[in-house]
C-alpha cells in the first residue's frame, strides 16, 4: 500500500499531490484553485478528492457557481470516476439543484452556459450507458425540482438565444429536456410545469429561431395543422402538459354537464395559462410580447388535427375556449395595442383551418372592429373575421345587436372619402367573401338590393361598388334564374326611364349643342341645368352599376332568350339618349358593352332583310354614345385634358370601341372608322395593346377563329403605325376570285409563290363572310390539283424545322390535309423523299415551338384531324411523340394554357379512341399526361400582359373527367377473335389492364390537392374521373385500396379517405 502511494507522488523534493489538494482553499483566489486542481486532475484516484471538494465548493459558494472554469474542471473530473463512484458522489450533493441555482443567478453568460451545458450533457451521456442505472437514479430528482431547472434553463437560453446559432441552441433546449425526462413522475406535474416553464418555453419559441417559432413554419395546407413541419421539443411539451391536459379536462367537463352530473373540479386553462397573463401585462417585467399569443394558439390548433369538416365542427368549441383564454392574457392591454396580437391569431385560425361560432365572430368585430363613434377601427381584423366566416356577416338585419352587411356596406361608403384602406382590402378579403357567402345561403337577391342601395352613395370612379362587376358574373348563372334578371331589367329601366333617360333630361339642355361638344364643356361635373335632377343621376349610376354586373354574367343561350325582349328596351333607352349626362354614370361603358354584346347577335337571328341589320349598325354608330367615346380617346391624346378621366374609364372606352366595330363590321364596312378613332386618336399606346390583346385572349378562349385574326391582325397594323412604317397591303376584296383562277399545273416555284399569295391574302383585312369564301376557294383548289401534288404543298405550307408556319399556313394546312390519301404519297415517292410521318414530325414541331396561342391552337386541329382520318401518316413514333408533346403542352404556366388545354384534352381523346392498340404497353406515358392535366388545376397560371394570375375552371375539370372515364373504361367490341371464349370479357379484361396503372393517377390527385386551392366547381367535375380510375383499380385487385392507402403518408391519405368515402356512397356501382 505504500509502495501504491509512492507512486501517485510526484518526483522531486516539493510537496506531495495529497498536501496540495489540502492546500486548494489556501490559494489567494479562485481561478487559481481552479487551474491547481485542474493540474492535478490525471487520475481517478485524485479526480474522486477533486469532485468532493468541488461540489462543496459550488454548493456553498456563488462565485464559483457562475464561474464557467468551476463547471470545466467537473466535467473533466466525471470523465475520469467510474459510475459507481461517481453516484456515490452525487448522493451527497444535488447536482441539478446547484444547476438550477447557478442559471439562475447567472447574468447571460455564454461561457458559463456553454461550460454547464457541456457537463450536463456528459453526465447523461454516462446515465445511459449499461453499468450507469445508479448514476441515472442519482439525476432523477422531484418534478417540482425538475420543473424548476427546466424553467430556469430555457430562462437562460432566452437571455442568450441572440448570440448562438441555430444548432447549439437547439442542443442547449435538448439537453433541458433530457433532464426534464429523468423526473420522478407526480400527478401535479402539469401544473408545476405551467407555473415554472409556460412563459420561459414561450419566450424562447418567439424570440429563437425561425424554424424553432411555430408562427414562421409554413404548412402546405391550412387544415388544422395536419400537413404542418414536424413539431419541435418545446412544443411538444407546451401540448402535452398545457394544452393537452386542459382538453382533457374541458371534455370531461362538457361530458358531465350534457349527463347533468356535478362536475369535477378541474383547472381551466385560463387557470393555466395565469402566468403567461402575468408575463404579458406586468410592465416591469415584460418577459412575454403580446404576440406570442398566436404561438401558444398555433400549437393548440395542432395538437389535435382536425381533416375535414366534421372534425373541425367537432373541435370548435375546444377552439373557441382556448381563444377566449389566450385573449384573456392580452386583458391588461389597451385597446390598440391589442389589435397586432389579434390580428395574429386570427390568422393562425386561418392557416390551420379552424374557425370560431359566429356569435364570436361577431362579438370580436363589434369590439375590435367597428369603434364607439361607428366608425372602423382596424381594416386588417374586420377582413380577418370575414376570411374566417363570411356568412356571419351575410345578414341584413337594420337595427341587430350585431354588425351585419348592411351596417358594413353602410360604413364602407361613408369611408371611401376619409380612412378608406387599399382597395384590395375592401374588395378581395371584404365585399368579395361576403357576396359569396349571400350566393352560398342563396339570398344573392338580398346583396343585390344592398349593392344597388350602396352604389346611389358613390362618389368616386374608384368605388368598390363599382369594381364587383367581374366577380360578381361568375356568380349569375349558377345562383339566379333569368326570370329574376329580367324582372330587375324592368325594374330598373322602368325607375329610372322618367328621371334620365327622356325628355326631363333633355329639356335641361340646350338643343343646339353637339352631343361633342357638350362632353367637353361639362367636363367632370354635371351641367347647371341638370343640376335639379342630381338624384337621379345617382339613381342612374345605381341602375347602370347594376344593369351591367346582371348581363355581364350571362353566358347560355337559356338566359340569352330570357331576357332579350328587355334588352331591346334598353337598347332603345340607351343608345337614343343624345346627352352627355351619360358620361357622369360611371358604368355606362361596360353597360353599353354588354348590351351590344348580347342583344345584336340575338336581334341579327330575327331579322329577315340584311338591309334591316345593315340601317340598325349605321344608326347605332351615329349614336351619341359613340360620338362621346371618340371624343375622350381624343382627350387621352392631350396630357393636359386627360386628368379627369381614370385607366379604368379609358379602357372601359376602348373595349365598347372594339365590342362595337366587332360586332358593326360584317354589316356595315365603315364602322372600321370606329378602331381607327382607337388607333389614330390614342395617345396611350399600351392602353389600346392592352385591350386588344385580352380581346384576342377571350377569343381564343371561346374558339372564334375569325374574331381572333381579325384581332391580331388590328393589333399588327397598329404596332406598324406607331413604329412609323406604312401598311401598304391591303386585302383584296376578291381573294376568292383570284384562287379560283388559279393555275393548276404550275412547277414547285410557282406553287410555293401562290401558297405565299394565299397566306398574305389571309393575313389581309378579310370581312367574315369573304374569310369563309377563300378557304372554300383553296378546298376546290386543292381538288383540282393531281394527286401527287398534294404532298408537296402540305411541305410548303409547313416549312422547315427552321422556320414554323404562320396561322394562315396552318388552315391552309388542314384543308390540305383533308384532302389527303394513301396514294398521293404512293405517287410522290418517285420524285422526293418525303414520307407522311415526316411530315407530321414537322406539324409536330411548329405547334411545339410556336409562342402564339391561335398557332399553337391551328397546330392542334390539323394533329387532331391526322389523328382521327388519316391512320397511313401515323405510326408507334408517332403516337409516342404526340403524347410526349402534349405533355410539355400542359405544363405551361401561363394564361395561355387555359385555351390549349381543352384542345389538348381533344388530342388525347383522339389518340385514346382511335390508337389504343399502340398504347397498351406505354401506359407510363398516358399516366404523365394525366398526371400533368390534373397538376394544371391546381397552378396559378400568370398573364403575359398583367400580374393577373387565373385557374381552369369547372368546364376544364368536367372535360378532363370524362377523358379519364374514356382512359379507365376502354370500349368493348362485339368482335372477338376466332379463339376467344364468350365467358371472358375482354372489356374487362383491358379495364384491369389499366387498373394497373390507375392508382399512380389517384396517387398523384391526393399529392396534389395539398400545394394549392383550384376553383370552385373543380373537385366535383373531376370526381367522376376519379371514381372510373377507382372502378378500374379494384377490378384489376380487390386489395388495391388498402395497397394505395398504404403507400402515401398521412397528409395524401387523408385525402384518399375522403375521396373513397364519395366513391362509395355516389360512384360505385352496386348492381340492379
Amino acid at each position: 500500500m505504500a509502495k501504491s502511494k509512492a507512486a501517485l507522488e510526484p518526483s522531486g523534493s516539493g510537496p506531495t499531490s495529497l498536501a496540495r489538494l489540502k492546500a486548494l482553499d489556501t490559494l489567494p483566489d479562485l481561478a487559481s484553485q481552479l487551474d491547481e486542481a485542474g493540474k492535478l486532475c490525471t487520475h481517478g484516484a485524485r479526480a474522486e478528492m477533486i469532485a468532493k471538494w468541488l461540489l462543496t465548493k459550488l454548493q456553498a459558494d456563488s462565485s464559483a457557481r457562475v464561474t464557467s472554469g468551476s463547471w470545466v474542471l467537473l466535467q473533466l473530473v466525471v470523465r475520469l470516476l467510474s459510475p459507481e463512484r461517481l453516484a456515490s458522489l452525487l448522493g451527497t450533493s444535488d447536482l441539478i439543484q446547484i444547476v438550477t441555482t447557478t442559471v439562475t443567478d447567472a447574468d447571460g453568460s455564454i461561457e458559463l452556459t456553454q461550460a454547464s451545458n457541456d457537463c450536463l450533457v456528459v453526465l447523461l451521456d454516462i446515465s445511459e450507458g449499461a453499468h450507469a442505472a445508479t448514476v441515472k437514479a442519482r439525476l432523477s430528482v422531484s418534478a417540482e425540482k425538475a420543473a424548476g431547472f427546466l424553467g430556469a434553463w430555457l430562462g437562460l437560453l432566452v437571455k442568450v438565444c441572440a448570440a448562438l446559432d441555430d444548432d447549439r441552441v437547439a442542443s442547449y433546449v435538448q439537453t433541458g429536456i433530457r433532464v426534464w425526462t429523468l423526473r420522478k413522475h407526480h400527478a401535479q406535474e402539469d401544473e408545476l410545469f405551467g407555473q415554472h416553464c409556460l412563459v420561459p418555453a414561450t419566450a424562447l419559441l418567439h424570440h429563437s429561431l425561425p424554424e424553432m417559432s411555430t408562427n414562421s413554419s409554413s404548412s402546405k395546407r391550412g387544415a388544422g395543422g395536419a400537413f404542418a413541419a414536424e413539431p419541435k421539443p418545446l412544443e411538444t411539451l407546451l401540448a402535452r402538459h398545457v394544452f393537452l391536459p386542459a382538453r382533457l379536462a374541458f371534455l370531461a367537463q362538457s361530458s358531465q354537464k350534457q349527463q347533468k352530473n356535478q362536475p369535477a373540479k378541474t383547472i381551466s386553462l385560463t387557470e393555466r395559462l395565469g402566468t403567461m397573463k402575468r408575463a404579458i401585462g406586468s410592465p416591469e417585467q415584460r418577459s412575454l410580447p403580446a404576440d406570442s399569443a398566436s404561438i401558444m394558439l398555433d400549437i393548440t390548433l395542432r395538437c389535435i388535427p382536425a381533416q375535414n369538416a366534421r372534425q373541425r365542427t367537432k373541435e370548435r368549441p375546444w377552439h373557441e375556449t382556448v381563444f377566449s383564454a389566450l385573449l384573456h392574457c392580452l386583458a391588461s392591454l389597451n385597446s390598440q395595442a391589442k389589435q397586432q396580437p389579434l390580428l395574429s391569431m386570427l390568422r393562425t385560425l386561418q392557416k390551420r383551418g379552424a374557425s370560431l361560432g359566429r356569435n364570436t365572430l361577431l362579438q370580436l368585430a363589434d369590439e375590435y372592429g367597428i369603434g364607439e363613434a361607428n366608425e372602423i377601427l382596424n381594416w386588417d381584423v374586420l377582413a380577418q373575421l370575414i376570411s374566417l366566416d363570411a356568412g356571419a356577416f351575410a345578414r341584413a338585419e337594420p337595427g341587430g345587436k350585431h354588425l351585419d352587411a348592411t351596417r358594413l356596406f353602410t360604413l364602407i361608403s361613408a369611408s371611401a372619402d376619409t380612412d378608406s384602406p387599399q382597395p384590395e382590402i375592401l374588395k378581395e378579403r371584404i365585399v368579395t367573401p361576403i357576396m359569396q357567402a349571400f350566393a352560398d345561403n342563396r339570398s344573392l337577391p338580398l346583396f343585390i338590393d344592398l349593392w344597388h342601395a350602396q352604389s346611389r352613395k358613390v362618389q368616386s370612379p374608384n368605388s368598390v361598388w363599382l369594381q364587383l362587376r367581374d366577380v360578381f358574373s361568375h356568380l349569375i348563372e349558377s345562383h339566379l334564374t333569368p326570370g329574376y334578371i329580367v324582372e330587375w331589367l324592368k325594374r330598373l329601366r322602368q325607375s329610372s326611364e322618367p328621371a334620365v333617360w327622356h325628355s326631363e333630361a333633355e329639356n335641361s339642355v340646350n338643343d343646339d349643342d353637339s352631343s361633342e361638344t357638350a362632353v367637353l364643356e361639362f367636363g367632370p361635373h354635371v351641367p347647371a341645368g341638370l343640376q335639379a335632377i342630381g338624384t337621379a343621376q345617382g339613381l342612374l349610376s345605381a341602375d347602370c352599376t347594376v344593369i351591367a354586373a346582371l348581363l355581364c354574367g350571362i353566358r347560355s343561350p337559356e338566359f340569352q332568350d330570357g331576357v332579350y325582349i328587355e334588352l331591346d328596351g334598353l337598347v332603345d333607352q340607351l343608345f337614343r339618349t343624345r346627352y352627355a349626362l351619360l358620361d357622369h354614370t360611371y358604368s355606362i361603358w361596360p353597360l353599353a358593352r354588354h348590351v351590344l354584346e348580347l342583344w345584336f347577335p340575338l336581334w341579327t337571328v330575327h331579322q329577315q332583310k340584311r338591309e334591316d341589320i345593315v340601317s340598325r349598325a349605321d344608326e347605332l354608330n351615329a349614336t351619341a354614345i359613340t360620338s362621346l367615346a371618340k371624343s375622350y380617346l381624343g382627350r387621352l391624346a392631350d396630357k393636359t385634358a386627360s386628368n379627369d378621366m381614370s385607366q379604368t374609364k379609358a379602357q372601359d372606352i376602348c373595349y365598347y370601341l372594339a365590342t362595337a366595330t366587332r360586332l358593326f363590321q360584317p354589316y356595315c364596312p365603315s364602322s372600321q372608322g370606329i378602331m381607327d378613332s382607337v388607333v389614330s386618336r390614342a395617345g396611350d399606346t399600351e392602353l389600346v395593346q392592352a385591350v386588344m390583346s385580352e380581346e384576342l385572349e377571350e377569343t381564343a378562349y371561346s374558339g372564334n377563329e375569325v374574331k381572333g385574326l381579325k384581332l391580331k391582325a388590328e393589333m399588327h397594323g397598329h404596332a406598324m403605325q406607331e413604329s412609323g412604317s406604312v401598311q401598304t397591303q391591303t386585302a383584296s376584296p376578291q381573294v376568292a376570285e383570284m384562287i379560283d383562277g388559279m393555275v393548276v399545273n404550275t412547277d414547285k416555284v410557282a406553287e410555293l409563290e401562290l401558297l405565299n399569295t394565299v397566306t398574305q391574302h389571309l393575313d389581309g383585312d378579310l370581312t367574315p363572310i369573304e374569310y369563309s369564301a377563300a378557304l372554300s376557294a383553296f378546298s376546290r383548289f386543292c381538288h383540282r390539283r393531281p394527286l401527287d401534288s398534294h404532298v408537296g404543298m402540305l411541305d410548303g405550307l409547313l416549312g422547315s424545322d427552321v422556320k414554323s408556319p404562320g396561322i394562315s399556313a396552318l388552315i391552309l394546312a388542314k384543308v390540305v390535309i383533308s384532302s389527303l390519301r394513301r396514294e398521293d404519297f404512293i405517287g410522290d415517292k418517285m420524285t422526293t423523299s418525303i414520307s407522311p410521318q415526316a411530315t407530321v414530325y414537322h406539324l409536330l414541331h411548329a405547334t411545339e415551338q410556336s409562342t402564339a396561342l391561335a398557332t399553337t391552337r391551328r397546330g392542334l386541329e390539323c394533329l387532331n384531324l391526322v389523328l382521327r382520318t388519316k391512320p397511313f401518316m401515323t405510326n408507334q413514333c408517332i403516337v409516342e411523340a404526340s403524347l410526349a408533346m402534349l405533355n410539355r403542352l400542359a405544363q405551361r404556366h401561363d394564361t395561355r394554357l387555359r385555351a390549349l388545354y381543352l384542345d389538348i384534352c381533344t388530342t388525347f381523346t383522339a389518340l385514346l379512341q382511335h390508337h389504343r392498340s399502340r398504347l397498351r404497353d406505354r401506359m407510363h406515358l398516358l399516366v404523365e399526361l394525366a398526371q400533368t392535366l390534373i397538376s394544371c388545376f391546381y397552378r396559378k397560371l400568370k398573364s403575359s400582359n398583367s400580374s393577373n394570375t387565373k385557374q381552369l375552371t369547372a368546364r376544364h375539370a368536367r372535360v378532363l373527367a370524362r377523358l379519364l372515364q374514356l382512359l379507365c373504361n376502354p370500349p368493348r367490341f362485339t368482335k372477338s377473335k376466332q379463339h376467344t371464349s364468350e365467358l371472358v370479357d375482354e372489356g374487362r379484361k383491358a379495364q384491369a389492364h389499366v387498373g394497373q396503372y390507375a392508382q399512380f393517377v389517384l396517387h398523384h390527385y391526393c399529392s396534389v390537392v395539398l400545394t394549392g386551392t383550384p376553383e370552385e366547381g373543380v373537385r366535383p367535375g373531376l370526381m367522376p374521373g376519379m371514381y372510373a380510375a377507382i372502378d378500374a383499380m379494384e377490378v384489376h385487385d380487390g386489395e388495391a385500396v388498402k395497397v394505395l392507402s398504404a403507400a402515401m403518408n398521412n397528409s395524401e391519405r387523408a385525402i384518399w379517405r375522403s375521396v373513397y368515402d364519395e366513391y362509395k356512397m355516389f360512384g360505385k356501382w352496386r348492381g340492379g
